[in-house]
């Protein structure tokens, strides 16, 4: 449990490094903005795809594991979230997304016989659903197409696990949770006019720490 208390405290630290790092920057501009004339934004829908890396779920158990359990192994895929987002003024987004992380983990019980264990296999679900609000920062990386970003929602989750270990057996459980989302990121406009873009983020979701994308802007209408 300790270990797994410093992971999340790493990534807390980090988050907050980069939200510190953002404000900065984007109060450095804060004075040239002021002095230009504001400009007519558009109203831009986007669709964006995402891998997951480093999955929350396996490296924080799900469950607490009786005396006598321990997992063996983990198989399965990299979580993946789909992700539409709405410009709302200049520098802002709300954004729904959906998430699915599915694997297979490997339950090993010390039991007398033969090779004094046995072993049952739990195939874990997560669905989830979310909402956010994403602010960029009113500056872009000089001499890049780099645009930072900050994300902050909720999102729900339906866990389904089909061996949940539970003293001397195994059970299936389904369970529903709610969950804070604080990310940060950077997306790069492969096209000039930001029809689409690649994007990094890491933070925390229930899904997984980093991530890794494509998006593209479906409609773009001018106010």
């Amino acid at each position: 449990m300790r270990l797994i208390y410093r992971q999340h405290l790493k990534i807390m630290k980090l988050v907050v490094l980069l939200l510190g790092l953002s404000a900065i920057a984007s109060a450095t501009v804060a004075q040239e903005d002021v002095a230009k004339p504001k400009t007519s934004d558009s109203k831009t829908t986007t669709i964006g795809f995402s891998i997951g890396f480093a999955d929350i779920n396996r490296i924080s158990p799900l469950f607490s594991l009786p005396k006598g359990w321990d997992v063996s192994q983990t198989t399965g895929f990299r979580p993946v979230t789909v992700k539409a987002e709405r410009t709302v003024g200049a520098r802002g987004a709300v954004a729904a997304r959906f998430f699915y992380d599915g694997f297979n983990s490997t339950l090993r019980q010390t039991y007398p016989g033969i090779d004094n264990y046995r072993y049952r296999t739990n195939s874990i679900h997560i669905f989830g659903v979310g909402v956010s609000y994403i602010y960029y920062p009113n500056f872009t990386i000089p001499s890049t197409r780099l645009r930072p970003y900050l994300e902050a929602g909720v999102s729900l989750c339906n866990i389904r696990q089909t061996a949940v270990p539970i003293a001397d057996s195994a059970v299936l459980q389904t369970r529903h949770d709610g969950y804070l989302l604080l990310k940060a990121g950077a997306s790069y406009q492969i096209m000039p006019d930001g029809g689409a873009a690649a994007f990094f983020d890491v933070g925390y979701d229930r899904a997984a720490i980093c991530g890794l994308g494509f998006s593209c802007a479906l409609h773009k209408k001018k106010k």
